[in-house]
């Protein structure tokens, strides 16, 4: 009997070992980075967040927090007072790069981003709402283009916010791979210095938070032949954008009183002038004009395509209208392609250019297409204008 036990004890022991040794030969695969969380900035100290900072023109303050009740972890936390130039009416705008050679991190790709959450304390004592995002590219110091803007609404003390990520609106403005940064953006209150009265905010925690199965890199649009935006579709609303103090969203026009100028839904544009005298501009986003018929088409075919829109003035004066397609001619008044179509009050005004004129300011254009950009000139007073039907005409 001893010898059976002895023998099963061998073998249980020899079974035993057996995955073990397996184990041994097989090592567990190393963690990819890329699918972990992100921890981006605690603001503990002047290297963590504040350093890297990006604060545009006008933003107002930001300053290092060590009260306590500001906090939601640590010591240490992120404290805002955004106001905005007074007199321009600007939106007060800042972001967290993604990306630092100094101190030697790159979570530029968002490939397996899930969320990006957030603490916020609200310290203005009512609710508020204020806009978070993405930053797809930084085009100039005082420029960039964001993406998957998201509408925060904050109660007064602490709120746990969170950015979902959409690939596919990502993909619409930007490249999921290489994401420069994430974005906060504020009401401008209408004074001129920070003052005890003027609204307060306290950021804790950004994090970059990941799921296990990864997002696709790019966007196919489905257009219709000559189309370029007609708000019809569910992800063109996605394509228009503003730097601008101007709320912009597709509308249904019969809940405005007016038909649409083809379909049923339009863009409506509130623009909040403040009679500054620059130039304001809402952009179609560019990766949707590189998939119109735009894109490849010959200078000779362009002697006989237009591209068109229609603008319905819903305000008693007439509005000045000019567009661009490239940021490279957007600085020079000068290389503004106009009109001398008059949108006059309510009516629809169809506008109409010439890529042979487009050409004559932008000779590479239909190689390489850039965003449709439409400006408008600063007034004084709010204008209501709704536009529609973005397309390519071929006339011979």
């Amino acid at each position: 009997m001893k010898a059976i036990k002895s023998i099963l004890i061998a073998i249980l022991s020899a079974v035993c070992v057996l995955p073990a040794a397996a184990c041994a030969q097989d090592p567990a695969p190393a963690p990819d980075p890329a699918k972990e969380d992100v921890f981006l900035a605690g603001f503990e100290n002047w290297e963590d967040g504040f350093q890297l900072a990006r604060i545009f023109d006008g933003f107002g303050r930001v300053s290092f927090n060590t009260d306590s009740q500001y906090v939601k972890t640590g010591s240490g936390s992120c404290r805002l007072d955004p106001i905005g130039y007074a007199g321009a009416n600007t939106i007060p705008f800042m972001y967290f790069p993604t990306v630092s050679q100094l101190f030697g991190f790159d979570y530029s790709d968002f490939t397996y981003a899930d969320y990006v959450s957030v603490e916020v304390y609200n310290a203005c004592g009512e609710e508020k709402t204020i806009r978070a995002g993405l930053v797809a590219n930084v085009t100039s110091i005082s420029a960039v283009d964001r993406v998957n803007d998201t509408e925060l609404i904050l109660q007064p003390g602490w709120n746990t916010c969170y950015i979902n990520i959409d690939p596919g609106i990502v993909a619409i403005g930007g490249d999921i791979t290489d994401i420069q940064g994430i974005y906060f953006m504020f009401d401008n209150c209408g004074e001129m210095d920070v003052t005890e009265s003027t609204p307060k905010y306290y950021l804790d925690d950004i994090s970059i938070i990941k799921k296990d199965e990864p997002s696709d890199a790019d966007i196919t649009f489905s257009l219709d032949p000559y189309e370029i935006c007609n708000f019809e579709k569910a992800y063109q609303k996605y394509t228009i954008s503003t730097e601008a103090d101007v709320d912009l969203s597709v509308v249904n026009a019969a809940e405005y009183g007016i038909a649409a100028a083809s379909g049923n839904k339009v863009l409506r544009a509130l623009f909040h002038g403040t009679d500054s005298g620059y130039w304001k501009n809402i952009k179609i986003a560019e990766k949707l004009v590189q998939s119109t018929v735009i894109a490849g088409m010959t200078p000779e075919q362009a002697e006989n395509a237009y591209l068109c829109f229609d603008v319905y003035n819903n305000y008693a004066e007439t509005p000045s209208i000019r567009i661009c397609l490239d940021y490279t001619t957007s600085g020079n008044p000068s290389s503004f392609l106009s009109t001398g179509v008059d949108a006059i009050y309510g009516e629809w005004a169809a506008y109409e250019y010439c890529l042979a004129d487009v050409l004559a300011v932008n000779g590479d254009y239909l190689e390489n297409p850039g965003a449709l950009l439409i400006f408008f000139k600063d007034i004084a007073g709010e204008r209501e204008l709704f536009f529609d039907n973005f397309r390519i005409e071929i006339r011979n």
